[in-house]
Formats: C-alpha cells, sequence, structure tokens
C-alpha cells in the first residue's frame, strides 16, 4: 500500500450505468462521505470503468470500486465474475468497497482467477454477509461487510442535495400538489416493473390509504432521472410502496411509512436488509391482503433510528480502516494468533497449548478473549498452529442422517429433544467404563464443562444450556484421560469440538466426539443480571433452569417452557419463545460476536457425529413426529458410525438427508442486528430485563 499523503486523491469507480438514479446516489453518498473525511475526491462523476478513467487511476492514491454489481460483470457465459475487476491492476491502491455479488456460490473454476485479481485490492467489503463467507474462501485476506453506501448519510445529507426552496414546478411535482388540493394524500410509487396489472393493483393499494398514487420517473429511457426531484417528492410523500432495493432504503431513512414489493429470487437483497431491520412483515406479496394504514406503518421509529446509526457507524467504519485511519480500525486479539477479536470463537485453544502459560483468558461482556505476557512469551507459534479460525476447514457433505426417537419416555421428557446423547453417554459409562464431557451448572448458576465418570452424575448434563459455558482446564483434562486409556465421549459446541482436535493434533481410537448443533453462544455476563433481576424479583436465590421443558406443554419451539427453580421450592415456568431472555438469544442479540461469522454451518462439522432438534419433522414426516421431541443424527466418520450403532436400537428412526434437516434448522450463521451494540452498552446502566424486553420483537404480539 502506497504512503500515504496529508490529502489523498481518490477516484470512485462503478459498473453501474451513469443514468441509473441507485448509481448516482451511492456514489454521491461515497463522495460525499469522502468528503467529510478530509479526502480529495478528484472524480465527483460516475465512472463506469472505461479505459479512459482507468488510465486515470495512475495519478490517483487510491481507486476505490464500489457498485451493487460490482462482482456480477460477467463475460459471456463464464463463472468468474472479473472483467470489471480486471481493469485495476497495482498502479495505484485499490480497494473493493461494499460491493454487490448475487451469486450466492462461487465455482472452484472461478476461485483461482478471483483470488488472483482480488490481490490488486488492499481491502474488500461486501454487502452480503453470506457472500462475505463465500468470498472468503476466495482470497486470503479478511472480507468485511459493509452497509449499502446509501446508509452512510442522513436525511438531513441528503435533502442538502435537494433544497426546498428550489423545488421546480414540473410535471411530476404538479400531479402531487394535485392530488393534494382534493383533499388526499399522496402515495409515492417507485417502481422498476410497470404495466398495467401493477398499476392496477397501486391503484388499490393506494384507495386503501386514501391516497392518490404518484410515479417516479424511470431510469429505463435513456434520459437522465432527476434526482433531486425525486427526493424534494419523496420528502413530501405520505407513504411509499416500491419494488426498489434502493427505494426500501430511501423510505427507511426518510423514515416513510412503506411496503416492498418483494417477490421470487430478485428480492432477497430486500428480504435480507428488511430481515436485519426487523421489518421483514412490510414486505408484500402478490397474494398478500393490505391492511390499510396499518400494513405500511413503522411502530418502533426509536428502533430504527439506533439500527440506522449503527449501520451507518459501521460502514463508516469499515471505509476508514481501508483508508488507513486506524483509530476505527477493527480490534484484535491480544495474542500472537494476530485474528480479529470478532472472529475468536474462545474455545481456549491457543491458552491450553501454550507450553509457557503466556496466554490468559480475560473477561469482556461476559465472553474470554486470549490476552499474551509478552514477558513469557517464546514466539513458538503453538497458539497460532491451533487457532481454529486460521486453519480449521471442516467438511462433511456425506454424511448419513437420520431422524430418532427415544424409545423410553421418560428419558424423551428429561431431554430437550429426541434423547440422544444421555444414551451415548450411557453406553460410554456403562459399557467402556469411560468418561463423558459435558456442560452443568456450578453453584453460582454459571455454565461450566467438566469431566464424569458416574452414571449418576448424568443428569446434570441434561437440557440444553444457551448460555457459552466456561471451558478452562477441559481440553488437557481430555488429553490426560485419552493418554491413560481411557475412552472419552467428548460433547460441546461445534467451535469446541474443533478446538479439541486441533488442540489433540491427533486422532484417538478411544475419543468419540458429538458435536451439538448450535444457534449462537450468548453471554454469560447477560444471564447472570437477568438471574439477578429474578433474584430480586421473587426473593430466592436461583438455583435450576431449564430453558426448554417439555413435559407439559411439548417439544414445539412456540409451545415449550423455561422452567426457573428457586432456593424456597417455588418454581417459575414462562413461554420461552416469549421470554425475554430466550427471545434476545433466538434472534442473537446477546451472542459472541464470533456466531456472525461462524464456519461451522450446514455440512461444516467436526463431530463424529451431531445432534440436534429436528425442527420442521411434523411436515416432512408427519408420521414420525413426536410432541416430547424428534432428534436428527448426523453421523460424519468410521468413528461416529461405530459409536451410532451401539446404542441405535434405543430409538425409533427414519432416514433423512442434510437438505431436509437444513430446511429449517440453522444452516448459516446468525444475522447481526445493532440491537446487540445496544444491550452491551447499556448492561451495566439499565435493568436487565427492561433492557431485554424494550428490544423484545414479540412484544404485544
Amino acid at each position: 500500500m502506497k504512503a500515504r499523503r496529508d490529502k489523498m486523491k481518490v477516484g470512485v469507480f462503478t459498473l453501474e450505468n451513469a443514468l441509473d438514479r441507485d448509481s448516482f446516489f451511492r456514489n454521491w453518498a461515497l463522495c460525499k462521505t469522502l468528503e467529510n473525511l478530509g479526502v480529495d475526491v478528484s472524480e465527483k462523476k460516475i465512472m463506469s470503468g472505461d479505459e479512459e478513467n482507468i488510465q486515470a487511476a495512475k495519478d490517483l492514491d487510491l481507486c476505490l470500486v464500489s457498485g451493487k454489481f460490482a462482482l456480477d460483470c460477467e463475460e459471456g457465459e463464464s463463472a468468474a465474475s472479473t472483467v470489471f475487476l480486471k481493469k485495476f491492476d497495482k498502479t495505484a491502491d485499490n480497494l473493493l468497497y461494499a460491493a454487490g455479488i448475487k451469486r450466492t456460490k462461487i465455482s472452484p473454476e472461478a476461485r483461482k482467477e478471483l483470488g488472483e485479481i482480488l490481490k490488486n485490492f488492499h481491502g474488500i467489503s461486501l454487502t452480503s454477509f453470506l457472500m462475505a463467507k463465500e468470498m472468503e474462501k476466495v482470497t486470503d485476506q479478511p472480507v468485511n461487510v459493509a452497509a449499502d453506501p446509501l446508509f452512510l448519510l442522513t436525511r438531513e445529507d441528503y435533502e442538502e442535495a435537494a433544497p426546498k426552496e428550489e423545488r421546480r414546478a414540473g410535471f411530476f411535482s404538479s400531479l402531487a400538489g394535485f392530488s393534494r388540493k382534493k383533499g388526499k394524500g399522496c402515495l409515492l410509487a417507485d417502481l422498476q416493473e410497470d404495466g398495467k396489472e401493477i398499476r392496477r393493483r397501486i391503484q388499490k393499494i393506494a384507495a386503501s390509504v386514501h391516497c392518490s398514487a404518484v410515479y417516479t420517473k424511470t431510469d429505463f429511457s435513456g434520459k437522465t432521472v432527476d434526482n433531486e426531484e425525486f427526493l424534494r417528492d419523496l420528502a413530501g410523500a405520505d407513504y411509499v410502496i416500491t419494488d426498489h432495493f434502493s427505494g426500501v432504503i430511501f423510505a427507511l431513512i426518510y423514515e416513510k411509512p412503506f411496503l416492498a414489493l418483494a417477490e421470487g429470487e430478485k428480492s432477497d437483497d430486500i428480504q435480507e436488509l428488511l430481515t436485519e431491520f426487523e421489518l421483514e412483515h412490510h414486505i408484500c406479496g402478490e397474494k398478500d391482503e393490505i391492511q390499510g394504514e396499518k400494513s405500511f406503518l413503522i411502530e418502533d421509529l426509536a428502533s430504527l433510528r439506533r439500527k440506522k446509526a449503527y449501520r451507518r457507524q459501521h460502514a463508516l467504519h469499515v471505509l476508514m480502516e481501508a483508508l488507513g485511519m486506524r483509530n476505527f480500525a477493527p480490534e484484535k486479539v491480544d495474542c500472537p494468533t494476530g485474528i480479529l477479536k470478532r472472529e475468536c470463537y474462545g474455545c481456549y485453544a491457543c491458552k491450553e497449548i501454550c507450553p509457557e502459560n503466556a496466554i490468559s483468558m480475560e473477561e469482556e461482556d461476559g465472553f474470554f478473549y486470549p490476552r499474551v505476557n509478552p514477558d513469557r512469551c517464546i514466539s513458538c507459534g503453538r497458539c497460532e498452529e491451533v487457532c481454529i479460525r486460521i486453519h480449521d476447514q471442516p467438511n462433511c457433505a456425506n454424511s448419513k442422517v437420520y431422524a430418532a426417537v427415544n424409545r423410553e419416555e421418560q428419558v424423551k421428557l428429561a431431554s430437550s429433544s429426541g434423547g440422544v446423547f444421555p444414551e451415548l453417554a450411557r453406553y460410554i459409562l456403562r459399557e467402556k467404563k469411560g468418561c463423558v464431557v459435558g456442560v452443568r451448572w456450578n453453584s453460582r448458576m454459571e455454565a461450566v464443562a467438566d469431566i464424569i465418570q458416574d452414571e449418576k452424575e448424568l443428569d446434570s448434563f441434561s437440557g440444553s444450556k444457551y448460555v457459552k459455558s466456561n471451558l478452562n482446564g477441559i481440553l488437557p483434562k481430555v488429553q490426560g484421560l485419552l493418554e491413560e486409556g481411557r475412552t472419552v465421549l467428548y460433547s460441546g459446541l461445534p467451535c469446541e469440538c474443533a478446538a479439541l482436535r486441533a488442540y489433540l493434533g491427533k486422532s484417538y481410537e478411544n475419543l468419540y466426539i458429538c458435536e451439538i448443533m448450535c444457534h449462537s453462544a450468548p453471554s454469560p455476563k447477560v444471564l447472570k443480571k437477568y438471574l439477578e433481576y429474578l433474584q430480586d424479583k421473587f426473593g430466592s436465590k436461583v438455583i435450576g433452569l431449564r430453558f426448554r421443558d417439555a413435559s407439559q406443554t411439548g417439544w414445539l419451539g412456540y409451545r415449550s417452557q423455561m422452567v426457573i427453580l428457586f432456593e424456597n421450592g417455588k418454581e417459575l415456568r414462562v413461554n420461552g419463545r416469549r421470554n425475554h431472555y430466550m427471545r434476545a438469544f433466538q434472534n442473537g442479540y446477546i451472542s459472541r460476536e464470533s456466531c456472525n461469522y461462524c464456519s461451522y454451518v450446514r455440512e461444516n462439522r467436526r463431530g463424529d457425529l451431531t445432534l440436534g432438534d429436528f425442527w420442521g419433522i411434523q411436515k416432512v414426516f408427519p408420521d414420525f413426529y413426536d410432541e416430547k421431541g424428534n432428534s436428527f443424527v448426523m453421523i460424519h466418520d468410521a468413528q461416529g458410525e461405530k459409536l451410532w450403532n451401539a446404542v441405535a436400537d434405543r430409538f425409533v428412526t427414519q432416514q433423512s438427508d442434510l437438505d431436509t434437516v437444513f430446511a429449517k434448522n440453522h444452516s448459516r450463521p446468525i444475522r447481526f442486528h445493532a440491537a446487540r451494540e445496544e444491550i452491551f452498552q447499556w448492561l451495566d446502566e439499565e435493568p436487565t430485563n427492561h433492557l431485554l424486553g424494550r428490544l423484545n420483537d414479540l412484544n404485544g404480539k
């Protein structure tokens, strides 16, 4: 990367059409933001990648390449999106910022070529989280996620481009004014698709909110779109209806009641955006009925503003980091591994492998991160060798999959789902005289990893623990047992299973690894504060907690209960799905940041076998459904098959496959939500139940 001058010269490049409204505003937002940062934006016009503009890049300090389709410019039928990017070589620093891509997979043939081209870019960020994970397989550098550049600016910023005092009279403006004179409001219809049928539908929707429909000018005619006029009339609209991705963003920025007409694959970006904002109910399919104003209204404007503010801040930080303004650079762990803090699983492998005990685990927001003592570190590289973020490449695409239900009624009732793990554990304890590793509650109601050798202790492992457990000391203890020749069943989250394999560095015939399907790992600090709230409210110490109890209401997620046991003998039962803590967990509000970047999804497994709830089984195998609990079992290798065959006769089974299991199960990293930042910012300042309750999306539903 070139040395920075006092004032950088930056060119903004995009593949998109200069006449396109989306292109205009994205680039205007980028240029405006760069100017605010003190950067000399030498080219304010939209540059489409023509040779003249590419040659001009040689005189720049940095080429900022962006655009919704920057990675989608294919040459002929080639799978590699490289035509546009090929134009940028090493004559200047190149930054790929908030780029878009429509494909969800990159073929092996395309990876090599694309990987070579991306070596010319010192920073890469995409607007899609899923594609960022895919792109990390292509390039050897981190791939960030940044919000669409439109979010870099506020409504006030955009209004500078369309001052009210300069409002011109024109066809569109006159029509909007005419509709108001008739005593009607104005519904702004911002559509890519047009025709008699869609207009007939828009008129019907407009009538439901007592408005006249006014249509924005399209940009398909080849004429320059009056972008200033669009902003002025957006500001004056009472409602917005759009099938534009950018139209949805502008409705959010201007806080207009809106509907998004979105169906099919073309609308995936709208679906992803509104899901992140928890406004997916504003998506209107072709057959959906409109309930007047209620369908349009944004009920929680305060929440919307918080989410917008965070997206703006995060996008700005990604940009500043790429520009070399390091004050806002993502923090790295204080460990020789050198990984980003947000990437660290807190698996303890680096700490436990260190021969000099130079690494300790320090708490932050309830999670543990490595910290090195430089006086003791000998730079041996062992910590980097076992770092699962750096080296682990899980893949179990050919796994055998079964639906399974325990034949014993009592075992099912005591379990979170189909009662598979207890039978695996009993086999190891009874038949192999071995040891079982699992998670239990200690006297302080903290989830800790532990080892048992007596079947009488097995009940302490029963039930799901929806909180990150403490793994301190477990890995070397397991290794010691294995070296003694003891049989060990190790159960844990996928990242914890990966950590064990990395720490051991070899296979053991007497080791069985049982991976528990994971949604995410919530903060122990949040749980602690929530339990403290319960203890204060009910005047007694919490001594027991079952996050999902199916004994009275059944196994299905919307039915199962969360049960809290108190020292005075009282028992509190609440609907698990609506409980504030559980809802925050389900939405990913209180999870470790690495859960947003998790590698262990779908077929990426590290256990000999994987267990989990078979959600959706009542639809795919209705005759097999058991309201007391249903599990799936994935068998990944010979060791897993050996263990499963030893207990299979204790279950009723149904053969299945990965696609069926993951149709309704956790198949990708959890989405990032701005609510996460808000919770951890205010966790020590605001009563926990109130804080979590304020962000519960099911309140009042």
